[in-house]
């Protein structure tokens, strides 16, 4: 870890921010990390000035993905409807895959808490049983499941760019997404959807057991807690470096192979095989998105709304 004040060589800075080459020899965000008055060059070596708020390639790109997220909804929201009402262009791509996040996903996996479902009983008669009060908490959190779902989808999808670099492959953004999940199931469940608060969450973390198999069940419970964001942050990172293994070693074998006219003969099924990898990358990119995002909503609605 970086600390301030400490002063780095460049090489050093290079490898441990992934930094990008090719602007002068300078590269292009140690540039900018200058400019910014986060480092100070001062000639093979920089002194760290700001650790917490550098900008390394990960950054960008996750920068870079938010940026074109928010232009991918502007132009949804700025498409026209047809004669009949119904979407068209980007609009009509993305609706099917909103909806299929709230009905699929989301509505499913968290419920309103389980005292206010009696207070919509005059919407029985609809045949839905109260179906928009039951599904008021998910429709509150339903802006979160959208923004991770398309922000993995849109870093992944850029990973498979050469030089890119695999955004989801560093442990610590999976890391930093799943934080996202465990703050919200555990501040959301100790102050806001279970009453009293704090005690209700301890309560409610055990199921019903004999007394003195409460204690056990309240240590394993409790390690639950930790275990499920660390499960969706290990499960994306290996998923996503998986992938980049397979065609590194794939690549690799090719140009290995390829050194004579017989050699050449033979890489090309590795080449092959990459090219087919390369192509499922594409469909692990969404996959990998949905998995992240569906387990999320179970975590977070079996502790916001227990059914114990």
């Amino acid at each position: 870890m970086l600390l301030a004040g400490k002063s780095v060589s460049i090489a050093d800075l290079y490898d441990s921010m992934h930094l990008f080459h090719g602007y002068s020899d300078g590269g292009v965000l140690m540039k900018l990390n200058e400019a910014l008055g986060f480092i100070e060059v001062h000639g093979d070596h920089a002194e760290i000035t700001n650790p917490y708020f550098l900008i390394t390639s990960h950054v960008a790109w996750m920068l870079i993905a938010v940026v074109l997220i928010i232009a991918l909804f502007m132009a949804a929201k700025r498409s026209k409807l047809t004669e009949k009402g119904a979407p068209r262009g980007i609009r009509n791509f993305l609706e099917p895959i909103l909806l299929f996040i709230r009905d699929d996903i989301v509505r499913p996996s968290i419920n309103d808490p389980h005292h206010d479902h009696g207070d919509d009983h005059g919407d029985h008669g609809h045949g839905d049983h109260g179906h928009e009060k039951t599904h008021k908490l998910a429709d509150k959190l339903l802006p979160y499941f959208i923004s991770v779902f398309f922000f993995i989808l849109m870093l992944n999808l850029i990973g498979l760019f050469p030089g890119a670099g695999g955004v989801t492959s560093s442990i610590t953004i999976t890391a930093c997404l799943a934080g996202t999940v465990l703050l919200i199931y555990v501040l959301g469940g100790m102050f806001f959807t279970q009453k009293p608060p704090v005690l209700g969450f301890i309560v409610n973390l055990v199921p019903k057991c004999p007394l003195p198999l409460w204690p056990l069940l309240f240590v394993i419970e409790l390690a639950g807690v930790v275990a499920k964001p660390f499960a969706l942050c290990v499960r994306l990172f290996a998923n996503m470096t998986a992938g980049g293994i397979v065609l590194l070693a794939l690549v690799g074998l090719s140009a290995a192979a390829s050194t004579d006219v017989l050699g050449i003969g033979i890489g090309t099924m590795p080449m092959l095989l990459a090219v087919a990898i390369y192509a499922l990358k594409i469909f692990v990119s969404l996959i990998q998105a949905y998995i992240f995002t569906f387990l999320a909503a179970i975590f977070i609605g079996s502790y916001l709304v227990p059914e114990h």
